[in-house]
């Protein structure tokens, strides 16, 4: 029977995800934390890995831009004031697609605006004006807080945002001519009105083009996902389905929306109610979750990126701390499950809110975020390359029944030989996961220290029981480790197929 069964691997280097951070200053006044630059930043890439931020400044309540311009020597951060005229510029929302485009709130008129740099020239519209009279405020018709825009590949953009005159969700789409609002170029539709609903939005396009939002529910402390269906749904008018993610405890708050490379959306948030951040992953027929960090008061100013390699990325607040911290799901190789690995980004003292994340076209997260207590506009980038890990497959003996007991349980032990390829230690070198497809599961408790301390050109080797259940004679694998360098660093290793 041992001779029968044969156990196929993943083999090649191990792909590498974690690096070090870099951190700038982007923009500061000196003023202090109560007069200062940063807020409610957004942050996008454009083709060519160019870094776009918009951001209120609360100095001189106005709308800013920040981009950075490689000028030969090194670099410089180029800042530009994009709207000046009242108090504009709260929950910006940019997009670097095409032409740099942002969406934004002017608290001076309660109007949801929009801004496009066309030809070097920012051009500024209103988008929403709201209408109608105020159930609960003081102040007429308020519409445009908790913006969030995306634009689609043809140039079209489309903006998610918070109706505070009837506390509905709302919904935005260029439309260039014969719509309902912006002078007739946008249409604006109300999407859930089902109580006090749509604060904490966040937008994002499936691959079929297909608008997505997360958001909040202060009636029930809801989280809650709408989607566009065009007909016969639930909401909207019947254009749009709208569902229930969470409801446990309060649940929702600082939602963020981002698509897996499987098409399906996945948001993170806070777990109020424990002051959690969570991660919520649809995968075609179920909403999945699961609490990310739960150590202190987490969640707050959750953002989400997932990457080509489909690993999801959160920033988010460490409020306890007043750091920025950083998340990173362990799944490859299109397998379920996984290790989240967080670590802080910068501790320097309270930092880290109204933070956007961003990837670029290798999958490395950029952060733009707040610095509280020096009132300034910060950005932290992941560069650098980590320790290189090869796994060396097993064959011949290395795959076998150790012991007659084992033959009768069909516990399989498969011998692994980890090497260090890089010129760096590779410390608490740590076995996380190894997952298997037809049934088999790990017999070896997980997870297993391999090596404290791998020098370079190292060999650590490492056995891992699989329960093979009967009848299956073929099954695959692949391993997953995490490691740390000389700095501390948390470097993780899924698996990379061949």
């Amino acid at each position: 029977m041992a001779a029968a069964l044969l156990l196929l691997l993943v083999t090649g280097g191990i792909a590498v995800a974690v690096s070090s951070w870099q951190i700038q200053v982007v923009d500061i006044n000196g003023n202090g934390k109560h007069d200062g630059l940063g807020y409610d930043t957004s942050l996008a890439f454009d083709a060519n890995d160019r870094p776009h931020i918009s951001y209120f400044d609360k100095l001189h309540d106005d709308l800013k831009y920040a981009t950075w311009v490689d000028d030969g020597s090194g670099g410089h951060w180029n800042i530009e004031f994009v709207d000046t005229v009242g108090k504009v510029g709260k929950d910006t929302s940019v997009d670097a697609s095409g032409n740099v485009s942002i969406s934004y709130y002017d608290d001076s008129n309660k109007d949801l605006k929009f801004a496009q740099k066309i030809n070097g020239t920012w051009v500024k519209t209103v988008v929403d004006s709201g209408g109608g009279s105020s159930h609960d405020h003081d102040d007429g018709s308020d519409v445009g807080e908790f913006t969030s825009l995306e634009m689609n590949a043809a140039g079209d953009a489309y903006i998610s945002y918070y109706d505070d005159t009837h506390d509905d969700l709302k919904f935005a789409e260029h439309v260039g001519s014969g719509g309902n609002c912006g002078g007739g170029a946008w249409q604006c539709t109300t999407v859930d009105s089902g109580g006090k609903v749509g604060k904490y939005t966040s937008l994002a396009l499936d691959f079929s083009g297909v608008p997505h939002i997360s958001y909040y529910d202060d009636t029930h402390k809801d989280l809650k996902h709408a989607y566009r269906v065009g007909s016969g749904g639930n909401c909207g008018g019947g254009a749009w389905q709208c569902e229930t993610v969470d409801s446990a405890g309060d649940t929702g708050k600082y939602t963020s929306i981002a698509i897996g490379m499987d098409g399906y959306p996945k948001i993170a948030y806070e777990y109020h109610t424990a002051k959690d951040l969570r991660y919520a992953c649809f995968d075609g027929v179920q909403w999945n979750i699961q609490t990310v960090e739960s150590v202190g008061d987490t969640g707050k100013h959750a953002s989400l990126a997932i990457g080509q390699d489909g690993r999801p990325r959160i920033a988010y607040h460490d409020e306890t701390n007043e750091n920025l911290n950083f998340a990173m799901k362990l799944i490859s190789c299109g397998l379920p499950g996984g290790t989240w690995v967080t670590q802080v980004v910068d501790d320097s003292g309270d930092v880290g809110e109204d933070n956007s994340i961003a990837l670029d076209s290798s999958d490395n997260p950029c952060v733009s975020y707040h610095d509280e207590a020096n009132g300034s506009l910060k950005y932290a980038c992941w560069q650098g390359q980590p320790p290189e890990l090869g796994l060396v497959c097993p064959s011949g003996n290395g795959i076998r029944w150790e012991t007659f007991s084992d033959y009768i349980n069909r516990d399989l032990s498969v011998d692994y030989t980890i090497t260090n390829n890089a010129a760096v230690y590779a410390y608490d070198l740590t076995v996380t996961q190894t997952p298997a497809d037809n049934g088999v599961t790990t017999a070896t408790p997980l997870p297993m220290v391999v090596d404290p301390a791998l020098g370079p050109g190292g060999m650590a080797n490492f056995t891992i029981k699989f329960h093979v259940p009967p009848g299956v004679a073929v099954f695959r694998t692949s391993t997953h480790a995490t490691a740390r360098d000389d700095n501390g660093t948390v470097y993780y290793y899924p698996c990379r197929p061949e």
